[in-house]
């Protein structure tokens, strides 16, 4: 169900943001305030879809909701809390939703603040964020989507490591020492063959090693 929703939103976002760059661009064009109001209320829905997109991938994340193939394919049950939530833009596909959702923010600070300020230049802008936000949403809707399920057929299986290969347990203190005590005792294991002669060699002054072994 996750990813049929967020993919909904998802398609319902590229539309009003291609609608919304071109009622901006015709309203600064023809000076119709009607087509004005009607792109800023676009740019909001835009910013809200993207965002509701956004809370449905974490909160996949969060669920281990594999339905998703984004959440297949960065995550498994070993990964804690934390790279759970940064596992949004770990990929091409969560960075483009982070970069759409920045641009739709960018475009709200923009309505509020220069919608009576600059009332001959706004309109030119606001058409050319929405335009921005709908390349960002056709990218995520045909070239990298993330809210996508499996495609039929796929046999692609979550992930679920061992715990001995799970995120974090690696750089854990009780995995990385045997390495290096083994790694330490083959240095002092080489070093100890070798420290025989290399105290000879320093200790003895003779000029050939001949003479060396008959003192």
């Amino acid at each position: 169900m996750t990813p049929e929703l967020g993919y909904a939103a998802t398609v319902a976002a590229l539309v009003l943001a291609g609608y919304g760059a071109g009622a901006a661009a015709w309203s600064a064009a023809k000076g119709r305030g009607d087509l004005r109001l009607s792109s800023e209320r676009a740019a909001i829905g835009v910013w809200l879809l993207i965002t509701a997109c956004m809370m449905l991938l974490v909160y996949a994340f969060l669920t281990f909701d594999f339905s998703v193939t984004y959440v297949a394919n960065n995550t498994n049950r070993g990964t804690p809390f934390y790279y759970r939530i940064t596992a949004l833009w770990g990929a091409l596909e969560g960075s483009i939703i982070l970069w759409a959702w920045m641009v739709s923010l960018y475009t709200l600070i923009v309505v509020a603040r220069y919608r009576r300020t600059q009332p001959h230049l706004y309109p030119w802008v606001l058409a050319v964020m929405l335009g921005v936000s709908t390349f960002f949403l056709l990218v995520m809707t045909i070239a990298a989507p993330a809210l996508r399920a499996p495609l039929p057929g796929s046999r692609r299986r979550p992930r679920a490591q061992p715990a001995a290969r799970r995120l974090g347990d690696d750089h854990a203190p009780g995995r990385a020492l045997p390495g290096l005590h083994r790694l330490h005792g083959a240095l002092r294991l080489r070093h100890g063959r070798r420290a025989p002669g290399r105290a000879r060699s320093r200790s003895c002054r003779c000029n050939t090693p001949s003479s060396c072994r008959k003192r």
